[in-house]
C-alpha cells in the first residue's frame, strides 16, 4: 500500500490536473445522470390476454382457459399458472422462477398461443402476449376530462394517445376508457315484422353488399383497360340506400325500416375527473429510460397540447414521480451541505482553516468522480444506490477528520506539510480501505442469491466497488497533492480536547481536561473485567428495554400519503346508472372536504378476479401539499364521517403505504375442484376473520349475490317450428350490445368503424325479447312460444391457479398491530378447519416449490452470513493480527447498535427496518474506522512504550478526531431530532414534512449510534484493551499456575479430572448468569416493568441445570450434606467398606434407573416438541430435561471413581478414604505395606 501511494504521488502537478479534469467531467456528467425511483430489473412473468365479446366467465373457463392452460403445459421454468376469467375475456398469467431466461419462454408462449388459436371461439380476438417488466412500470397517469360533448373527449383523447406514443421514450400509451366509434342501424321491430324480413337474411345481405371486388383488366387487342366494381360502403348513406326486398314493383330500402346514426360502443364503466366525464391514459416507459427525462418530455408535450385543445377540456397528470425525485434531491442536497458545514466548522474551531477547507473539497471530488464513473458505465441511480452512498460518505468524512488531525500532529513534531500529509495518508488509509472492503464483501455472497435479491445485490456490488475505489483514490490524491498546497494555519483557538493542541490554547483548561481524562482512564483500567461485564449487561439490557417500552418495529416510516383511495362496495345487480348515482353522492360529499386537489373516480367495470367482486366504484383523492392541509390521518377520519351519513353504503378508506408490499398483509388462498366446497370453506374463513379483534377490511374474490336471466329454449318445440340456435343467437344481440354485421372506413380514414344492428332503446327489454316474432315454417311466431326466461345466480369472475378453482381472501390489521402477531393464529385455523374435503387452504405463496425455495433462501442466508463473518475476521486479522482486537471491533459495533435502540426509546419513535438499518450500517462504518485506528495506534506505540503507556497515548490521540466526528456529524442531524424548522438554500424544511418523517429514524440512529461509539472508543475500548495488557504482563505467572494445576488434575485420574473441569466451568458460567438475571430482576422491578415470564423461567432453568450438573463434582469433593453420626468413629477400612456397599446397593442402581427411564422421558419431549418457557416458547424443553440423565451419569462416574479409590484403601495401597472432606485427591502408594 505504501509503495503504491509513493508511486501514485510522485507527480504532483499531474495529479492536480487529473483531479481538475475529473471534477470538470463529473460536473458535466451529473447533468445527464439517470435517476430512477426504482431499479430497472426484469421480473419473470408472461401475460396472455384474450378478448371475446360477451362471453361469460363459465364459458370462458371451458372454451378459453382450459385449452390455453393445456397448451402451456410443459413449458420450462413455470412456477405458477393463473387464469382470470371475466365477462368478455380471459387473462392467463405464467409466473416463472427467478433464475429462468424469460426471453426464451416468451417465444415459446407465443408459438403455443398461435397453435391453440384455432381452437378458440369465433368471438376471440387476437391474443396479446407480453412479458411483465418491473422497469417498465406506469410512469404517468394522464386524465382528460370534458364538461361538454363526450365525442370531443374521445377525439382529443385519441389524439393525445398518438402524440404520446410518438415520443421515443414512451413504450406504450394505453387509452383505458376508449369507446370506439360505431355506426348503429336502429331497426324498428314492427316494420321488420310487417315486411316479413328475416334478421338472418338482412345480416347476409349487408355482409354480401359490403365486399371488395377484385379489379381486373380487359385486353381487346386495341387497348388494355382496367375494370373496377365499387363494393365497399364509404358512408352511412350507402347503407340507407341499400335495397333489402322487392314487393311487386316497389323496392324496400334499409331506410324504410331503420335509421342510421354514429355512436360509441356501450360503456360498462365510467371515469370521472373532478366530476367531469374523462378518459385515462397510462403511459409506460421504455426499459432503461430515465423517469425524469420521460416525464420532462411528457410535460413539454402536455403544455403544447393544452394550447390547442378546446377550453371545455381539462388535462391533469397524476403519479408524477419526477416531482418527488426532485424534492428528494433538494432535501438530500440540504442535508449534504449541512453535514459538510457542520464538520468543517467543527474542524475550523478544533484544528485550523486548511483542515476545515479539506472536508468540502474532498467530498466534492468523491461525488463528482463517482458520478463520472457511473455515467461512463451507463448505470442509473435509484433509491437503493443512494442508500449505499450514505455509509461511504460518512466513512469519507471520518477518514478526512482522522487524516487532517494526524497531519497536524506530524507537523507539530517537525515534519513539513507535504511529508506530514503523505505520512498521515499512509497510516490512515489501510483502516479506511479495510472498512470499505467489509461493506463491499458483505454484498458479495448475495450476488449468488437467485432471483430479484441477487439482481439487487449485483447492482449494489457494482456501486459499492465504484464508491470504494473513488473514495480511496480521492483520499490518496487529494491529501498527497492538493491538501499540502492549501493556505496555512490560522490562529483559531481549539475548543476540543486533543492530544496535540495549538499554541494559543489556554494551558489551564487543556491541563485540567487532559488530567481528568487520564485519571478517569486510570480508574476504569483498574477494573477492566467489570467494565467488560457492564458492556455485556448493556448489550442485553438495551434490546430488552425496547421490547418492553419501545414502539412496534416498522418496515418504513409512515410520513402520510399524498393520496387517499375509497373503495365502494354494493351487492345486487345494479345498473351502471345506479352505480353512478351512488358513487357520485359520495364523491360530492368528499369534495366538501378542503384538502383535495384532484379527484378521480372509476365506476363499474371488471376487477378481473383479484379483488372483491362487489366493488362498484373507486375514488382517488389527490391531496393538496402537506403544508396546505391537515394530516392525512385526520383527512381519512373526515372522509369516513362523510360516508357514514349514507346508510347502507359499505366503503373502505385507505392510503397508499410507503412499502415494497402495497397489498394487504393477510392473503389466504383456497384451492379446489369442488366449487361448492370451495364456497363453504371461504365463508368459514371470512366469518372467522370477521370475529378477530385486530383484523378489518376483509375482502374476497367469491361471487356476490346477483342474478342473470337465462333464456331456456324447449328444443323440441323449437324444432317443430323450424327454429335453430343460430336464428335465436342473431336476435339476442339486438336488445343487448348489438349485432356486428361488418365495418367500413368513413371518408378514406384509416380507422375502421363497426356496423351494429340493434333495436331502438325503447325496445331493448326482456319483454320485447319474448314478444319478438320470428319467421318459421308456420308463419311469424313469438319466441315465448317455445322459450321462457329464468332467473339464476350470476357467476362472477373466476380465478384459477394451476388448474384448480381459487378464491383469494385479503384482510388488513390494525395500524398498531404487526401482521406476524395474528398470522400464527390464522395459520392454525386454516390448516385445521379450512383445509380438507377436497379444499387446500394456504397463505399466498405457500406452494410446495416456494416452501422449498424459502428453506433454500434461509440456508443461503445463513451461509452468506457465515461467509461474511469469515471474510470480516480475515480482513481484521490482516489489519490487526490479533483475535482479541477483532473481538473488540465486533463488540464496538454491537455496542453502537444498542445505542441506536436506546436512541429510538429516547426520541420515542419506532425502529425502521430500512431507515434505522441504514443508520446502523452507517454508524457501524464510523465505529469500525474509529476502533481500527485506535488499535493500530496502540500496536504501533506498543513497540516503543510499555503496554499501559501505549494505551494511554493511543487513547488520548483519538479524543479529538472522535469528538469532531460526533459533534460535526451529530449536530446537523440533531436538527431533525429536535424538530426545528429551518430555511436553507432558498428552500424551507418544515417539521413533520414527509422528508423529515422518513429521515428521522436515520438521523436518530446516527446521532445516538455516534454517542455510543464515542463512549466505547474513548472509555470502553481502552478498558477492554487493558485486559490484553494485563494478560500479556502475567504470561509467566499464568504459565506456572497452569502447569501446577495440570499436574494436580493428572494426579486425580481421568474421570475426576474431566468431572472437575466440567463442574468448575458449568458452575462459573451459570453462577454469573444467575447473578446477572437476579440483578436485572431487582433493577427492573424498581425502575421499570417487571421482567416477563420467560426471563424468570430462564433463571429457574439455570438453577436446575447448575444443581444437576455439579452434583457429581460435589460428591467426590465431599461437598454434599452428610447426615451420619457413626461413620466418623469407624476405622478407615470400615469407612471405605461402607462407601463401597452404599454405592453398589443404593447409589449405582438409582443412577442406572434414572438414566434408563429418563431417556424415554427426554425422547417424548423431543418428539412432542414441548415448548420451553425459558427459551421464548421454542420447542427446546428437551434440552433442560436432558440434564437429568447427564447429571446422574456424572454422579455415577464420580461414584465409580470413589469406589476404586476405596478399594485401594481396603487393599492397603492408599491411606485416604474417599470422599475426603479436605478435598485431597493425591494418590499415595505405600509399597512397604
Amino acid at each position: 500500500m505504501r509503495l503504491f501511494i509513493d508511486v501514485l504521488l510522485s507527480r504532483k502537478r499531474t495529479l492536480v490536473a487529473f483531479l481538475s479534469m475529473v471534477c470538470f467531467s463529473g460536473m458535466i456528467g451529473i447533468q445527464d445522470l439517470v435517476i430512477e425511483p426504482f431499479p430497472n430489473i426484469n421480473t419473470h412473468s408472461i401475460t396472455t390476454k384474450i378478448s371475446c365479446s360477451n362471453i361469460s366467465p363459465i364459458d370462458g373457463e371451458r372454451l378459453i382457459a382450459k385449452p390455453v392452460e393445456k397448451a402451456f403445459k410443459g413449458i420450462d421454468g413455470v412456477r405458477e399458472k393463473r387464469s382470470l376469467l371475466y365477462q368478455g375475456g380471459a387473462t392467463i398469467i405464467l409466473d416463472f422462477h427467478d433464475d429462468h431466461n424469460i426471453e426464451d419462454s416468451l417465444l415459446t408462449v407465443r408459438e403455443r398461443v398461435q397453435r391453440v388459436k384455432a381452437k378458440l371461439p369465433n368471438c376471440a380476438g387476437e391474443p396479446k402476449v407480453r412479458a411483465t417488466n418491473y422497469g417498465r412500470t406506469s410512469a404517468l397517469n394522464i386524465f382528460l376530462g370534458a364538461r361538454g360533448d363526450v365525442y370531443e373527449l374521445f377525439k382529443w383523447g385519441r389524439e393525445l394517445q398518438k402524440n404520446l406514443e410518438a415520443l421515443p421514450s414512451v413504450f406504450e400509451a394505453n387509452l383505458i376508457d376508449d369507446r370506439p366509434e360505431v355506426l348503429e342501424i336502429l331497426i324498428d321491430p314492427q316494420r321488420l315484422e310487417s315486411h316479413e324480413i328475416q334478421i338472418s337474411s338482412l345480416v347476409n345481405l349487408i355482409d354480401r353488399s359490403n365486399r371488395l371486388v377484385a379489379a381486373g383488366t380487359v385486353d381487346s387487342g386495341a387497348g388494355r383497360f382496367s375494370v373496377k366494381v365499387p363494393g365497399l360502403f364509404d358512408a352511412h348513406q350507402d347503407l340507407l340506400d341499400l335495397p333489402i326486398r322487392v314487393v311487386g314493383r316497389e323496392i324496400i330500402q334499409l331506410r324504410d325500416i331503420s335509421s342510421v346514426r354514429y355512436s360509441h360502443k356501450d360503456n360498462s364503466k365510467i371515469t370521472k375527473l373532478n366530476g367531469m366525464k374523462a378518459v385515462e391514459i397510462k403511459v409506460l416507459k421504455r426499459y432503461g429510460v430515465s423517469t425524469l427525462s420521460l416525464q420532462r418530455d411528457i410535460e413539454q408535450l402536455l403544455t403544447a397540447f393544452k394550447k390547442k385543445m378546446p377550453v371545455s377540456l381539462e388535462l391533469v397528470a397524476l403519479n408524477v414521480q419526477s416531482e418527488k425525485i426532485l424534492d428528494w434531491k433538494n432535501f438530500l442536497n440540504q442535508q449534504f451541505i449541512l453535514l459538510l458545514l457542520g464538520v468543517s466548522v467543527t474542524i475550523l474551531v478544533a484544528i485550523d482553516f486548511r483542515s476545515a477547507v479539506a472536508v468540502p473539497m474532498i467530498s466534492v471530488i468523491f461525488v463528482l468522480s463517482s458520478v463520472l464513473i457511473i455515467s461512463i458505465i451507463g448505470l442509473s441511480v435509484n433509491v437503493v444506490t443512494l442508500f449505499l452512498l450514505a455509509p461511504f460518505f460518512f466513512l469519507l468524512l471520518d477518514a478526512t477528520i482522522s487524516i487532517v488531525d494526524h497531519s497536524v500532529h506530524l507537523q507539530k513534531t517537525g515534519s513539513v506539510a507535504m511529508d506530514a500529509a503523505r505520512r498521515a495518508v499512509k497510516q490512515k488509509t489501510p483502516p479506511v480501505l479495510a472498512v470499505g472492503l467489509l461493506i463491499v464483501l458483505g454484498l458479495f455472497p448475495l450476488i449468488f442469491w437467485p432471483g430479484l435479491i441477487g439482481e439487487f445485490a449485483k447492482t449494489l456490488l457494482i456501486f459499492g466497488l465504484i464508491f470504494l475505489a473513488t473514495l480511496v483514490v480521492a483520499i490518496i490524491l487529494f491529501f498527497g497533492a492538493i491538501f499540502p498546497q492549501l493556505p496555512g494555519r490560522t490562529n483559531f483557538p481549539s475548543l476540543l480536547v486533543g492530544s496535540f493542541s495549538p499554541k494559543n490554547f489556554i494551558p489551564k483548561i487543556h491541563s485540567v481536561l487532559s488530567d481528568s481524562y487520564e485519571h478517569f482512564l486510570a480508574v476504569i483500567c483498574r477494573v477492566p473485567v467489570w467494565v467488560f461485564f457492564a458492556v455485556v449487561a448493556i448489550l442485553l439490557w438495551g434490546p430488552w428495554m425496547y421490547s418492553q417500552h419501545g414502539k412496534e418495529i416498522e418496515f418504513l416510516p409512515k410520513p402520510g400519503s399524498g393520496s387517499v383511495t375509497i373503495n365502494i362496495y354494493s351487492s345486487g345487480s345494479l345498473s351502471l346508472a345506479e352505480k353512478v348515482h351512488m358513487v357520485s353522492q359520495i364523491e360530492d360529499a368528499i369534495k366538501l372536504i378542503p384538502a383535495s386537489s384532484v379527484i378521480t373516480t372509476k365506476i363499474g367495470g371488471d376487477n378481473f378476479g383479484e379483488t372483491a367482486q362487489d366493488v362498484i366504484g373507486l375514488i382517488n383523492v389527490e391531496l393538496l401539499p402537506w403544508t396546505e392541509r391537515k394530516a392525512t390521518d385526520e383527512i381519512v377520519k373526515d372522509i369516513k364521517l362523510k360516508i357514514k351519513k349514507f346508510p347502507g353504503v359499505k366503503a373502505e378508506v385507505w392510503t397508499a403505504p410507503l412499502s415494497l408490499m402495497a397489498d394487504k398483509p393477510i392473503q389466504i388462498e383456497l384451492l379446489s375442484q369442488d366449487v361448492q366446497a370451495l364456497k363453504q370453506k371461504t365463508n368459514l374463513v371470512v366469518n372467522y376473520l370477521s370475529k378477530m379483534a385486530f383484523v378489518n377490511h376483509i375482502e374476497h374474490s367469491l361471487e356476490v349475490p346477483r342474478i342473470h336471466w337465462k333464456l331456456d329454449i324447449d328444443r323440441n318445440l323449437a324444432f317443430k317450428f323450424g327454429v335453430d340456435m343460430a336464428m335465436i343467437g342473431q336476435l339476442l344481440p339486438l336488445i343487448t350490445q348489438g349485432l356486428r354485421v361488418g365495418d367500413f372506413r368513413r371518408g378514406g380514414t384509416e380507422e375502421k368503424i363497426d356496423i351494429l344492428l340493434r333495436y331502438p332503446e325503447q325496445y331493448r327489454s326482456l319483454n320485447q325479447l319474448l314478444e319478438t316474432k320470428i319467421k318459421t315454417r308456420k308463419g311469424l311466431v313469438p319466441i315465448n312460444a317455445f322459450a321462457k326466461l329464468e332467473a339464476l345466480p350470476l357467476p362472477g369472475s373466476i380465478r384459477r391457479v394451476d388448474g384448480l378453482r381459487s378464491i383469494l381472501i385479503k384482510a388488513e390489521v390494525e395500524p398498531n398491530i404487526q401482521p406476524s402477531e395474528v398470522l400464527g393464529e390464522i395459520n392454525g385455523f386454516i390448516k385445521t378447519q379450512a383445509s380438507g374435503e377436497g379444499v387446500t387452504a394456504r397463505f399466498r405463496g405457500e406452494r410446495e416449490d416456494e416452501k422449498r425455495e424459502d428453506e433454500e433462501d434461509k440456508q443461503f442466508t445463513g451461509e452468506a452470513f457465515c461467509i461474511f463473518i469469515v471474510i470480516a475476521v480475515i480482513i481484521l486479522l490482516i489489519q490487526l493480527d490479533s483475535f482479541f482486537s477483532a473481538v473488540i471491533v465486533f463488540l464496538s459495533v454491537f455496542f453502537s447498535s444498542v445505542g441506536i435502540i436506546l436512541g429510538a426509546l429516547v426520541v420515542d419513535i419506532p425502529l425502521s427496518i430500512i431507515m434505522s438499518g441504514l443508520g446502523a450500517v452507517t454508524v457501524a462504518v464510523v465505529t469500525l474506522n474509529h476502533n481500527l485506528m485506535l488499535l493500530k495506534s496502540f500496536e504501533r506505540l506498543r513497540l516503543r512504550f510499555s503496554g499501559k503507556m501505549a494505551l494511554v497515548v493511543a487513547s488520548r490521540s483519538r479524543i479529538r478526531p472522535v469528538s469532531i466526528s460526533l459533534i460535526g456529524i451529530a449536530a446537523p442531524l440533531s436538527i431533525l431530532i429536535l424538530g426545528e424548522s429551518f430555511e436553507f438554500i432558498g428552500n424551507v424544511a418544515e417539521v413533520n414534512s414527509p422528508f423529515f418523517v422518513i429521515a428521522l429514524p436515520f438521523a436518530s440512529a446516527v446521532v445516538f449510534g455516534l454517542i455510543a461509539d464515542f463512549i466505547f472508543s474513548i472509555f470502553v475500548a481502552p478498558a477492554v484493551l487493558m485486559l490484553k495488557v494485563k494478560f500479556d504482563e502475567n504470561k509467566e505467572v499464568r504459565r506456572k499456575w497452569f502447569r501446577t494445576a495440570w499436574r494436580r488434575l493428572i494426579a486425580r485420574g481421568a474421570i475426576e479430572t474431566g468431572i472437575t473441569i466440567f463442574g468448575i466451568g458449568v458452575a462459573w458460567a451459570l453462577i454469573l448468569e444467575m447473578i446477572f438475571v437476579r440483578i436485572f430482576d431487582i433493577v427492573t422491578k424498581q425502575f421499570s416493568n417487571p421482567p416477563s415470564v420467560w426471563f424468570q423461567s430462564l433463571e429457574w432453568a439455570a438453577f436446575w441445570t447448575f444443581i444437576i450438573l455439579t452434583v457429581g463434582f460435589s460428591y467426590f469433593r465431599d461437598g454434599h450434606v452428610r447426615v451420619d453420626i457413626l461413620r466418623e468413629r469407624f476405622s478407615k477400612k470400615t469407612k471405605a467398606f461402607i462407601e463401597i456397599i452404599g454405592f453398589l446397593i443404593f447409589l449405582a442402581p438409582l443412577c442406572l434407573l434414572v438414566i434408563w427411564f429418563s431417556f424415554d422421558y427426554v425422547g417424548r419431549s423431543y418428539q412432542d416438541e414441548e415448548p420451553s418457557a425459558a427459551l421464548l416458547g421454542s420447542p427446546t424443553q428437551f434440552i433442560f430435561k436432558a440434564m437429568m440423565p447427564l447429571g446422574f451419569l456424572l454422579l455415577l462416574l464420580a461414584g465409580v471413581s470413589i469406589t476404586f479409590r476405596n478399594l485401594g484403601v481396603l487393599m492397603g495401597r492408599s491411606r485416604h478414604v474417599a470422599p475426603d472432606g479436605e478435598g485431597y485427591r493425591m494418590i499415595t502408594i505405600d509399597r512397604g505395606r
